[in-house]
This record gives structure tokens, C-alpha cells and sequence, in this order.
């Protein structure tokens, strides 16, 4: 008996709340703007940028080693969704390393 006592009344609160929200969207309220600053609009780039040609160092994050190192024989790849990046080794353990580089 507690129960369905308890269920009615819970049931008639969020049916209130749910009529109150409704309420509040139909009035025209705006909605809630994006900022439009960003969070760190003075950031530095990254010292270690990565390169697309397969010469030039790239530094990678070894998962293995948990540092970033520079990859040997790093290759030029593209994802399956498109993205460029750079797969290679990790010179100290040899595990397999993977870097997105920028689009230019």
C-alpha cells in the first residue's frame, strides 16, 4: 500500500515538473548562448609539433614507456575516417606508436 502510495505521488511530481518545463519553452525564454571566448585564446603550440614529411623528427607518446619519444621509421598514414597521421616505433621499447598531424 506504501508503494503505490509513494509511486502515485512521485508520478504527479515529475508530472508537474515535466508541465513547468514545458511551460517555460513555450514562453520563448532564449536559450542558453555558447561562450563566445575561448578557453585559452593565448595558448602556446606545442613544442614538439609533429611533421607530416617521414624525415623530419616526430614525437609520439609511447604507451608503453609512459613519456613522449621521437618515433624511428615513422610512416605517413591516413585513418579510416580520413584524419593524417604518423605511425612508427618507439626506439627504447619498440612498441608501436601513433600521432595525428595537422591537415596542412
Amino acid at each position: 500500500m506504501l508503494r503505490l502510495i509513494l509511486g502515485v505521488l512521485i508520478g504527479a511530481v515529475l508530472g508537474w515538473l515535466a508541465r513547468q518545463y514545458m511551460e517555460e519553452q513555450e514562453s520563448g525564454w532564449p536559450a542558453p548562448a555558447e561562450p563566445t571566448i575561448s578557453i585559452r585564446p593565448d595558448a602556446p603550440a606545442e613544442a614538439d609539433e609533429p611533421a607530416a614529411e617521414p624525415g623530419a623528427t616526430t614525437v609520439a607518446y609511447c604507451a608503453r614507456c609512459r613519456t613522449k619519444r621521437p618515433m624511428s621509421d615513422p610512416e605517413p598514414t591516413t585513418t579510416k575516417t580520413g584524419r593524417r597521421a604518423m605511425r612508427g616505433v618507439c626506439p627504447v621499447c619498440g612498441a608501436s606508436m601513433f600521432r595525428f598531424v595537422s591537415p596542412a
